[in-house]
């Protein structure tokens, strides 16, 4: 269905909806309302039956943290264009530090992340990897909210090779070694 038809559509079921209110309405407030007031009413209804617009709100952009992004997973196959019914309900709790899912490992000890840290060696200046124990709080595919990270520190998200606790590392940000 092409979208001005859609748009008819909807002016015409919101219109018409609006009829039937008044009309349904008009014996309740027939001589509480002046006629004027019931003059205006029905210019209402007109101008929604004219008017191809109406309130529209955009939710993610009022999110904080989701940079006018919401992330939702739909049940069912709908098709593109298709209209679907969303239900947005408060889960969760606010985290303090969130990071990459990528940058969280576990081993048996635990959970942990590799953090940056300079290092002063007889080649000069550098970093070197560190393993930083962290406590997972919640988790989905794409972030971990961490317990037990300072926020200054420089977290290892990506390599090309492996690193290990002591690896010396290539920071990309500055430069160095």
């Amino acid at each position: 269905m092409s979208e001005a038809l859609k748009m008819i559509v909807s002016l015409s079921l919101s219109g018409s909806l609006l009829i039937l209110i008044l009309l349904a309405g008009r014996h309740f407030w027939k001589n509480k309302v002046s006629k004027r007031w019931q003059y205006y009413i029905w210019l209402v209804v007109i101008a929604r039956l004219l008017l191809p617009f109406g309130a529209r709100i955009n939710l993610a952009a009022e999110l904080p943290g989701l940079g006018g992004r919401m992330p939702f997973r739909l049940s069912g196959a709908p098709l593109a264009g298709e209209r679907v019914k969303i239900t947005i309900r408060e889960e969760g709790e606010l985290y303090d530090t969130l990071i990459p899912a990528a940058a969280l490992c576990k081993d048996a000890t635990g959970y942990y992340v590799l953090v940056m840290r300079e290092n002063d060696s007889v080649l000069g200046e550098g970093y070197k990897a560190h393993r930083m124990s962290v406590d997972l709080l919640d988790s989905d595919e794409a972030c971990c909210a961490v317990r037990g990270l300072p926020a200054d520190e420089l977290v290892i998200i990506a390599s090309i090779g492996e690193i290990a606790d002591g690896s010396n590392v290539f920071y990309e940000g500055d430069g160095t070694q």
